[in-house]
């Protein structure tokens, strides 16, 4: 599938929770069983395979390339079945054209672009910058990284070489994983450290014109090399699915519910209602005003009835009917 001389896997999934989970899983599962990491050992230990004997894989050279800069447990990937996926998760934006046809098809012509969201994880075998640069990703780089390389060498003194190597290598980069909050004289990014943590870090205008000028046009995925001033600790909690709250249930109404109650309401009411003449005739009176304000009325509450004025109504009728029918 790769080649042991340096090929490369690209792994590609659509940006929401279920494709993030996907490459977070394949990701996991290369680091455990196929990937051998500097000073470790070189033999994985899974669930033994029917077709090995003592269910050793031996692990081959290589290194996660993009969009990772550390190879230990990612933040924001959660294992499924024991908690829920976290509202945040990693994934990133492309903006593309639309073809004309598309276009056409969409019937939208003032915008013929889209952007189009995804996680992906780029993986290279048989090649480990770790090992050959003698890198290590932990706490002491991401400090180094949170002081910033723009000016902790001297070109003009140092060997050129290897001001040349510790400046340009990603891997001791953090990269930027949510779009950064732009602010007037501060510049907010949420960053993927190299020891394996999702930090927010603030670059105002005080703290360098170059980072705060490059922070200003910084976008989406980037690699961040030149520091910060302030930083924090962001957390992605996790909820447990036992501590869930399960979702509410909509009550669905079929049409035509309240005018069915309504009828059965009046319907089992009592049947004895004695008015005389002089009564039927003010009701009658009262129930033809109302009407003659639903008619004549400038707004929806002049026009609307009274409730009790149409039982009112349909239950005279009613007594109406059953006289007619007696006679």
């Amino acid at each position: 599938m790769l080649n042991p001389k340096g090929g490369i896997l690209i792994l590609l999934e659509k940006g929401h929770k279920e494709g993030f989970a996907a490459i977070g899983g394949a990701r996991a599962m290369i680091l455990e069983r196929l990937i051998k990491s500097p000073g470790t050992s070189e033999l994985s230990d899974p669930d033994p395979a029917p077709e090995t004997q003592t269910g050793q894989i031996e692990k081959s050279k290589g290194m996660i390339i993009a969009p990772c800069t550390t190879h230990a447990r990612c933040p924001m990937y959660v294992e499924p079945g024991k908690m829920k996926q976290p509202k945040q998760f990693c994934r990133f934006a492309q903006r593309y054209v639309r073809p004309h046809v598309l276009q056409r098809i969409l019937g939208n012509p003032s915008h013929n672009h889209e952007d189009a969201e995804f996680s992906y994880l780029a993986v290279q075998r048989g090649v480990d910058r770790r090992e050959v640069n003698g890198l290590v990703q932990d706490e002491h780089t991401t400090n180094t990284a949170f002081a910033g390389y723009e000016h902790s060498v001297d070109i003009n003194e140092a060997n050129a070489n290897d001001a040349k190597k510790e400046i340009i290598d990603p891997l001791m980069w953090p990269r930027v994983v949510l779009p950064p909050i732009k602010r007037k004289g501060h510049v907010s990014m949420d960053l993927c450290t190299p020891e394996g943590k999702i930090e927010r870090w603030t670059v105002p205008r005080s703290f360098s014109k170059q980072a705060y000028r490059d922070a200003r046009k910084s976008s989406w995925g980037d690699l961040w090399p030149l520091g910060a001033k302030t930083r924090i600790h962001r957390p992605v909690r996790a909820i447990k699915i036992e501590e869930a709250t399960p979702a509410k249930k909509k009550k669905i109404v079929k049409p035509g519910a309240d005018s069915r109650r309504r009828r059965a309401a009046l319907a089992g009411e009592s049947e004895e209602f004695d008015l005389d003449d002089e009564q039927g005739q003010k009701l009658a009176d009262r129930v033809n005003s109302y009407h003659d304000q639903r008619i004549t009325g400038k707004n929806k509450k002049e026009n609307k009835v009274p409730k009790w004025a149409r039982q009112m109504e349909v239950k005279r009728d009613r007594k109406y009917g059953k006289q007619l029918g007696h006679e």
